[in-house]
Protein backbone atom coordinates (compact mmCIF):
# COMPACT_ATOMS: atom_id res chain seq x y z
CA UNK A 1 0.00 0.00 0.00
CA UNK A 2 1.37 3.51 -1.08
CA UNK A 3 2.18 6.03 1.63
CA UNK A 4 -0.07 9.06 1.66
CA UNK A 5 2.15 12.17 0.06
CA UNK A 6 1.29 14.04 3.07
CA UNK A 7 3.73 11.40 5.31
CA UNK A 8 6.61 14.00 4.07
CA UNK A 9 5.37 16.86 5.39
CA UNK A 10 4.44 15.36 8.43
CA UNK A 11 8.08 14.27 8.69
CA UNK A 12 9.62 17.70 8.08
CA UNK A 13 7.24 18.66 10.91
CA UNK A 14 8.75 15.99 13.28
CA UNK A 15 12.21 16.94 12.31
CA UNK A 16 11.70 20.32 13.62
CA UNK A 17 11.14 18.98 16.92
CA UNK A 18 7.29 19.32 16.67
CA UNK A 19 3.93 16.60 16.23
CA UNK A 20 1.36 17.55 14.07
CA UNK A 21 -2.11 17.38 15.82
CA UNK A 22 -4.75 18.34 13.24
CA UNK A 23 -5.05 19.57 9.38
CA UNK A 24 -8.05 22.44 8.86
CA UNK A 25 -8.82 22.05 5.30
CA UNK A 26 -10.77 25.12 4.63
CA UNK A 27 -12.31 26.66 1.30
CA UNK A 28 -12.76 23.93 -0.38
CA UNK A 29 -9.26 23.29 0.00
CA UNK A 30 -8.05 26.60 -0.40
CA UNK A 31 -6.56 27.14 2.80
CA UNK A 32 -4.91 24.80 5.30
CA UNK A 33 -4.29 25.34 8.90
CA UNK A 34 -2.00 23.18 11.12
CA UNK A 35 -2.42 22.34 14.91
CA UNK A 36 1.26 21.83 15.53
CA UNK A 37 2.74 20.97 19.17
CA UNK A 38 6.26 21.81 20.05
CA UNK A 39 7.56 18.38 21.83
CA UNK A 40 9.92 20.35 24.24
CA UNK A 41 7.50 22.78 25.87
CA UNK A 42 4.03 21.24 24.83
CA UNK A 43 2.66 24.42 23.45
CA UNK A 44 0.54 24.63 20.91
CA UNK A 45 1.18 26.80 17.85
CA UNK A 46 -1.41 27.42 15.27
CA UNK A 47 0.03 27.66 11.33
CA UNK A 48 -1.90 28.71 8.91
CA UNK A 49 0.11 28.33 5.05
CA UNK A 50 -0.25 30.96 2.31
CA UNK A 51 -1.61 27.78 0.17
CA UNK A 52 -2.23 23.91 0.91
CA UNK A 53 0.80 21.67 1.39
CA UNK A 54 0.61 20.05 -1.75
CA UNK A 55 0.64 23.25 -3.51
CA UNK A 56 4.20 24.03 -1.28
CA UNK A 57 7.57 22.01 -2.30
CA UNK A 58 9.17 20.51 1.27
CA UNK A 59 11.67 22.75 1.52
CA UNK A 60 9.65 25.89 1.20
CA UNK A 61 7.44 24.05 3.94
CA UNK A 62 9.89 23.60 6.04
CA UNK A 63 11.38 27.30 6.17
CA UNK A 64 7.84 28.49 6.63
CA UNK A 65 7.52 26.68 9.81
CA UNK A 66 11.11 27.47 11.27
CA UNK A 67 10.03 30.72 10.48
CA UNK A 68 6.44 30.82 12.52
CA UNK A 69 8.44 28.73 15.53
CA UNK A 70 11.55 31.21 15.70
CA UNK A 71 9.27 34.22 15.82
CA UNK A 72 7.74 33.03 18.86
Amino acid sequence: MARSKYTQYRKVVGSLGLRQLDVYRIEKGRKEILRLQDKRSGKIIIAELPRPRDEMNLKEFEEYLKKLVSSR
